[in-house]
């Protein structure tokens, strides 16, 4: 769905949104696979603290590297 991903990302990097709520929207997001708007996506994760070892981790099983 168009979107959906650029929507999941702004709530999971929203540090005033619920904790599990973030998380629930990272792995949403991380579901939606290697697309290159993802990948995009989840690299920007890199500079969080909370997310920087699931999106390395995203990263690395999808095979496109951190960057």
């Amino acid at each position: 769905i168009p979107g959906v991903a650029r929507i999941a990302a702004r709530y999971a990097m929203d540090p005033k949104e619920d904790t599990d709520l973030r998380h629930n929207a990272f792995f949403a997001l991380e579901r939606g696979g290697p697309t290159p708007e993802v990948v995009e996506l989840v690299r920007s994760f890199l500079s969080d603290r909370e997310f920087r070892e699931l999106a390395s981790e995203a990263l690395t099983r999808w095979g496109v590297g951190v960057e």
